[in-house]
């Protein structure tokens, strides 16, 4: 309970800073920008679904971890993450199909959904902040399926032993999620895939 209790106090004082930071987003974490058909979260919506906790924020600004955020975009976390949580921009890559990323950070741009590129270096944490669009994307549950699948063969290929993928808006059905499962036991068995409130996360079991 007094955990639940420190999550939504963290979960707050993110949204009462984003709204000083990005006036865009003062009437809801959830901004829709002109001209554009997507939609772009501020960082309380990521701490609402558990994306990232104040205890990864602790981790990643404590011991240098390493930070990927796949389909990245305005990158309002990210940006939150140096301003406001004291972590450092060295230790954030952004990534992106589209270069529409902020000055300052090191960043890539590829189609998260394609081959991806050498990044050159593993990450403690990749993360796809509301940006995999799984069922936008694939029309069928076997495309969903081996949708979600390739997102995380590829950041298993990115990421170090004991690192996390951790992935919110999948919106995918109990029955694709499961043959996900049951398909990583099957390729890579020392990972597990499990969910924690909106966010899927895999790592090592």
């Amino acid at each position: 309970m007094q955990k639940a209790r420190k999550e939504k106090s963290f979960e707050q004082r993110a949204r009462e800073m984003e709204c000083e930071d990005f006036p865009e987003l003062k009437k809801d974490s959830i901004y829709a920008p002109p001209g554009r058909s997507d939609f772009f979260f501020g960082p309380s919506w990521h701490f609402h679904t558990r994306l990232l906790t104040e205890g990864i924020v602790k981790d990643i600004r404590e011991n240098d971890r390493m930070l990927l955020s796949v389909g990245a975009g305005p990158s309002y976390l990210e940006r939150y993450l140096v301003k406001r949580m004291g972590v450092r921009q060295e230790m954030i890559t952004l990534a992106d199909c589209d270069r529409i990323m902020p000055a300052g950070f090191a960043y890539h741009i590829f189609d998260m959904h394609q081959q991806w590129p050498d990044i050159g270096r593993r990450y403690d944490y990749i993360i796809f902040p509301e940006s995999a669009l799984i069922n936008h994307r694939f029309k069928t549950d076997k495309g969903r399926q081996d949708g979600l699948y390739h997102l995380i063969y590829q950041s298993l290929l990115n990421i170090k032993p004991d690192g996390q993928m951790r992935m919110n808006g999948v919106c995918q059905s109990e029955h694709n999620l499961q043959a996900v499962v049951s398909r990583l036991r099957e390729n890579n068995p020392l990972y597990e895939l499990c969910q924690d409130e909106g966010t899927v996360i895999v790592r090592r079991g």
